[in-house]
């Protein structure tokens, strides 16, 4: 039995994809906007990723795969992250790139066992002060963004030991201080 189905999907998500429940990998590349799929179902699936261009929301249905621990979310022109309060996951990692996210909500830190966090290639300006409750969070990407100042927070961040930065409309002023406070070199 296949654990891995990679999809190129030129329209919708095809319903019959919901027949593979024992998949471990999943991986979806097209033009569609809406997933459609009952991801509780997907009781050993742990790698999901979403390349669209079309995806308007982020597929909160996707954190219903009980074991889903790397998330990438690719493409897409959602700018905001709306998650539930009562949501508990076990993801491990989180990429979200190339959409137009400007905002991440404080129910980030819901996400108590993320280590990884790519969130390259978007708009955000800034970070929530919940980030620094990801105690397990030991890489983060905010490449490509609109981040002016690197926010104080990641200071914070007990577990962090890779930040990259790179991209962003920093003054020389502020690299500067990055270089000084944070040891970091972004170009």
């Amino acid at each position: 039995m296949k654990k891995f189905l990679k999809r190129d999907l030129s329209d919708n998500v095809p319903q019959d994809i919901q027949n593979h429940s024992y998949l471990e990998e999943l991986h979806l590349k097209g033009t569609f906007s809406f997933l459609g799929l009952d991801f509780f179902q997907f009781k050993n699936l742990k790698t999901l990723t979403i390349n669209s261009s079309e995806i308007e929301v982020f597929p909160l249905e996707c954190l219903k795969a009980p074991l889903l621990k790397n998330l990438k979310i690719i493409g897409g022109s959602f700018s905001t992250l709306k998650l539930p309060l009562e949501i508990l996951s076990p993801l491990e990692s989180l990429t979200i790139k190339n959409t137009k996210l400007s905002e991440l909500p404080l129910e980030l830190a819901q996400f108590e066992n993320l280590k990884e966090m790519n969130l390259s290639g978007n708009l955000l300006k800034n970070l929530p002060v919940t980030l620094k409750e990801l105690r397990k969070l030991t890489r983060l990407n905010i490449d490509h963004n609109q981040f002016e100042v690197l926010p104080d927070v990641i200071k914070e961040c007990a577990s962090l030991r890779h930040v990259s930065c790179d991209g962003n409309p920093f003054s020389e002023e502020e690299k500067f201080r990055i270089q000084k406070e944070f040891n970091l070199y972004p170009h």
